[in-house]
């Protein structure tokens, strides 16, 4: 496999670098050289692409391309940067702002007691009447069925909302979970929480294709309950349109721990699956050569009205874009050997769209799936494939769910922190049978007006639903289904990515003695590091102290023991802060857990000879009776200095000595954050 015929992979990497390079170190004071180093190279490269003799600076194109490239993708991603805008909310936001005019930029998150969904602000208004534009976006919560005046809200709609924006809190405790972090490539940093008549429906959306959309998923909804039982009418519902608001929290788990929940979620899968229809419908066949121009230009029509009619979700409209790229490509360009080209093309045609996707989450699993199933399925089908026909459906099912599950192991491995133990016999029985389902639901919906016909699909889709759930539910209640016990920080994914690497290069050039001492080398890097991580966090020790909803509270851990000092509270709210700090015990192998309760007053000994005494306002660490740490408990910000918005860094500055500050809604490590 030579690189070099895959162009647009040569362009992706600088690019990739670029935008890497622009999300990591902004710097506006760049723009205007950068920009002219841009504008230079691109007459350079013009030139050399232009003449026609052969000189010596011919083999300057190509790194004036990647140069270019680079470049572009640092000054696309500081030009898209809104907290570098001057009227984005972060930096107009101030105490004298009353009102927002903000527009719902997705279609409405459903949940189980409220709405949510992501807004753009167009608009603030003073405490003196005074309108200004504005930019930026938020998030918005408000209860379900809480519209004042009957004004039902969709996606596209401008509403009028008070300012009651406040930042999305960040992880509570080391390695807890982070909202402010999964909603950092799309660039929100603020959140409101809305009551009913608190906000107003100015205007709604003008786009025909958003008003199409929000028809199209009413419409398949009141068809599905018109059809079925609540709880398969919700089932449907997730399957068709990604709408998981009302599946029961059972059903849902069993998706999750069976790790096949990404057949609820209208993505990558349900895109391909609605292409390869389409491909058969119009051709007669699922590998078809190159396609009639009214072939490929129907295909792309119908994929996208079937984007448009499931709410164009970025999922979807991600995977629709890919295989738009793909099919473009073999159709206009008879592009047929070349999908990876037409893969590293969708992804950098989407990068330049929206270069911060590069940190999203559900933009890498696409890519990296598909990428793993074009690699690995191949070179894996090549070393066995059985005579028997459903014996080879059923293995080449397996190969599909494994080299996909290659593909994306480093990251899912980094961002879910858990592993399906028993993902290939459930991709093999679930993921066929839900694509019977969702193809027999389409027949549902569009047949569910012919009299007996419509009835007669939705007996056999409910029949069809009963038997998907039934390995679902008996493999999701496995003991030891899903693995979850086990930490995996940034240098682990990278010493994956290695192992994924060479073991791809040995499936692609043979498993020589080399390429396996190769592969030995990389397993042993891994788990080596695994192992000498294990073995320093048996010794080693720190103070964590946190604050969450008015509850402050101290984690002391000593080698694989966790001492947690709070005052008294509920069984419920022990179990949220456990919760929390599960990640943090699975990362540094906790297997003991203490919790004490303390009033001022109190001292409790510790491990190790210390002594934790609280008093009101105040608690301090002794170590053999010296004064480790002196922890002052002052949530509110205003108390210290009135008016000052100071960041966490600014007060261990203010307090000398060991005296440390602990700020509402984080958590510090005193030992780390204060030097001590």
């Amino acid at each position: 496999m030579n690189p070099g015929a895959f162009p647009f992979f040569r362009l992706l990497l600088p690019l990739g670098l670029g935008i890497g390079l622009g999300l990591s170190y902004p710097d506006m004071g760049l723009l205007t050289p950068l920009l002219i180093l841009l504008l230079s190279l691109a007459v350079a490269a013009a030139f050399l692409l232009i003449i026609k003799q052969q000189t010596r600076l011919q083999h300057l194109r190509l790194p004036l391309l990647l140069m270019l490239n680079l470049l572009f993708g640092y000054l696309i991603t500081l030009s898209r940067t809104h907290s570098f805008m001057k009227q984005n909310i972060g930096n107009a936001k101030n105490t004298s702002t009353r009102y927002l005019h903000v527009r719902i930029a997705e279609p409405l998150q459903q949940r189980a007691t409220s709405q949510r969904a992501m807004a753009e602000v167009l608009q603030v208004t003073d405490s003196a009447g005074e309108t200004r534009s504005a930019g930026g976006r938020v998030m918005l919560y408000w209860p379900r069925a809480s519209y004042p005046s009957g004004a039902t809200l969709h996606y596209g709609d401008v509403i009028l909302i008070p300012n009651l924006l406040t930042p999305i809190p960040d992880e509570i405790f080391p390695e807890a979970f982070s909202f402010r972090k999964v909603l950092r490539p799309q660039q929100v940093a603020f959140q409101a929480y809305l009551t009913q008549g608190s906000y107003q429906k100015v205007d709604a959306s003008p786009h025909f294709l958003i008003n199409a959309s929000h028809a199209g998923v009413t419409a398949i909804n009141r068809i599905l309950q018109q059809q079925f039982t609540p709880d398969k009418a919700a089932l449907m519902s997730s399957l068709l349109l990604g709408y998981k608001a009302d599946i029961t929290e059972e059903d849902l788990k069993a998706f999750s721990i069976t790790g096949t929940i990404h057949v609820l979620a209208v993505s990558g899968m349900h895109v391909g699956l609605i292409y390869m229809a389409l491909l058969f419908l119009f051709t007669g066949s699922l590998r078809p050569g190159r396609l009639k121009l009214w072939q490929g230009a129907s295909i792309l029509l119908f994929l996208w009205a079937y984007a448009v009619l499931t709410g164009l979700s970025a999922s979807v409209v991600r995977a629709t874009l890919m295989f738009s790229i793909m099919e473009a490509g073999r159709t206009f360009l008879d592009a047929r050997g070349n999908t990876y080209n037409s893969l590293f093309a969708a992804a950098y045609i989407q990068l330049l769209i929206s270069p911060h996707d590069l940190l999203d989450v559900g933009f890498q699993l696409s890519y990296l799936a598909v990428l793993g199933i074009l690699f690995f399925y191949p070179l894996l089908s090549a070393k066995y494939e059985p005579q028997n026909r459903l014996m080879r459906g059923v293995w080449q099912l397996a190969l599909v769910s494994i080299s996909a599950t290659l593909g994306t192991l480093p990251v899912t491995l980094f961002v879910f922190k858990s592993f399906p133990l028993l993902f290939i016999p459930a991709n093999i029985l679930i993921v066929p049978l839900s694509t019977v389902v969702i193809f027999m639901g389409i027949g549902v919906v569009m047949f569910s007006w012919v009299p007996y016909l419509g009835t007669l699909f939705a007996w056999l889709t409910s029949m069809a639903l009963d038997v998907l759930m039934v390995p679902t539910r008996f493999m999701a209640k496995i003991p030891g289904a899903s693995y979850t016990g086990f930490g995996f920080d940034s240098w682990d994914m990278a010493l994956v990515f290695v192992v994924v690497m060479v073991l791809g290069y040995a499936l692609y050039m043979g498993f020589t003695a080399r390429n396996a001492l190769w592969l030995a080398m990389a397993l042993c890097a891994y788990f080596g590091k695994r192992t000498m991580v294990w073995a320093m966090e048996r010794n080693n020790g720190e103070l964590i102290v946190f604050e969450n909803r008015g509850l402050m509270a101290a984690v002391l851990r000593t080698g694989q023991r966790l001492d947690v000092l709070s005052p008294p509270i509920s069984v419920g709210r022990a179990d949220t802060l456990r919760q929390a700090m599960r990640n943090y015990e699975n990362a540094h192998g906790i297997h003991h857990l203490h919790w004490h309760f303390f009033v001022p007053g109190d001292s409790v000994v510790l491990p190790g000879g210390r002594i934790w005494r609280h008093a009101l306002g105040s608690s301090c660490l002794y170590d053999r009776q010296e004064i480790r740490v002196n922890l002052l408990w002052l949530p509110d910000t205003a108390t210290l200095i009135k008016g000052q918005n100071i960041s966490r860094q600014s007060y261990l500055r203010y307090f000398e000595g060991k005296n440390v500050i602990l700020l509402k809604n984080n958590f510090i490590r005193p030992e780390l954050d204060a030097g001590l």
